[in-house]
């Protein structure tokens, strides 16, 4: 299948079979970590670039082998002028293979503006909020979006010259659960360049994004001279190190998370308008599960961590270990913690 290029492409020689060789991989992603059932019914985020064009004809094959239901999804950012042509590109697409189409356009800059958030922040946002919408209205049970090795690589080494916990490191999850729908990726232990040689033996050629060349943006920066700086100077197989990297701190994670559901059930109690944990247990506990227990505890009531900040989880540690019974450490959005004799309590504010 020829598909009209939105600029030119480096042609790539992939040898003989790589087309089932990536096949497979991509088959073993899936059961490995079980990301797709029989009956399902999926919705694959498609923007037209190489990515998302290798996860709609690698879904496309599977299927022939299970029984699912596939639909094509596609946001306009309202960023690029090129976009309306990529629209055009994915929806003539999705009518020649006979698959369901759905998409909506945002104006993302004037929403960033208004939000106060950065471009990049917005976009992520709104086309989230936009494919689990869709998912939705439609009883998708899933959402297939198009994150590769690359991207979990990159993604690590942003938030890690930013500064991350854990959690962060962990970078982009191979499935996550979001408002009740399940968001897959998995293209996630493929690499860009296996990508591009699979394009080229499939003889697919995708819409371009220019603006992921703009090194004003910092993943973009990462992508076109850090990765590049480190394989040079450092080590050439610097990415397939830091994937691995992140695959041992999911792992990590996993644990540590199961511990504190576990410390959770066992150390917490529900009251109206509030969570209290048993002070005894908590200062017992290793300090990092202490802090992630108190972590889960405020999600519990806040129903996230944003503007929780450094200075905040050292005000609540202090709390705990010093401070007198009736100390209360005030938090973002009318939370509050407080130090009671045998508890420490995470409520709200009633006018918050």
């Amino acid at each position: 299948m020829r598909l009209i290029p939105a600029v030119s492409a480096v042609r790539i020689r992939p040898p003989p079979g790589y087309k089932d060789k990536l096949l497979e991989k991509f088959k073993n992603t899936v059961i490995k970590h079980h990301l797709i059932n029989r009956g399902d019914r999926i919705l694959c985020a498609v923007s037209g670039g190489p990515d998302s064009l290798t996860l709609l004809s690698l879904l496309e094959e599977l299927r022939k082998e299970m029984d699912f239901t596939l639909g094509i999804a596609h946001f306009h950012h309202g960023i690029r002028k090129e976009a309306d042509e990529d629209l055009k590109f994915v929806h003539k697409l999705a009518k020649k293979k006979n698959i369901s189409f759905y998409w909506a356009k945002r104006d993302v800059p004037e929403i960033a503006r208004q939000k106060k958030k950065s471009l990049e922040e917005a976009a992520r946002e709104e086309r989230y909020n936009f494919l689990l919408s869709i998912a939705k209205k439609y009883s998708f049970s899933k959402i297939a979006v198009a994150h590769n090795r690359d991207d979990q690589v990159e993604t690590f080494l942003h938030r890690l010259i930013r500064g991350a916990g854990l959690k962060g490191l962990c970078a982009i999850p191979v499935k996550v659960e979001i408002q009740d729908v399940t968001v897959i990726r998995p293209l996630i232990e493929i690499s860009r360049r296996e990508i591009e040689e699979y394009l080229e033996r499939c003889n697919i050629t995708p819409r371009l994004d220019l603006s992921n060349y703009d090194t004003r943006f910092t993943r973009n920066k990462i992508r076109q001279k850090l990765i590049p700086y480190l394989m040079r100077e450092f080590n050439p197989n610097i990415q397939e190190v830091l994937y691995t990297t992140v695959e041992n701190i999911q792992l990590a994670y996993q644990f540590i998370s199961q511990e504190v559901e576990k410390a959770f059930k066992r150390y917490v109690k529900f009251e109206p308008g509030c969570v209290k944990i048993k002070e005894e247990k908590l200062k017992k506990l290793h300090p990092y599960l202490k802090t992630e227990l108190v972590r889960r505890a405020i999600r519990e009531v806040k129903m996230d961590l944003k503007r929780i900040e450094y200075d905040h989880w050292l005000e609540i540690e202090s709390l705990v270990a010093f401070r007198p019974y009736g100390s209360i450490v005030d938090l973002p959005h009318n939370i509050w913690v407080k130090k009671e004799k045998g508890w420490l309590v995470i409520g709200r504010k009633k006018n918050g």
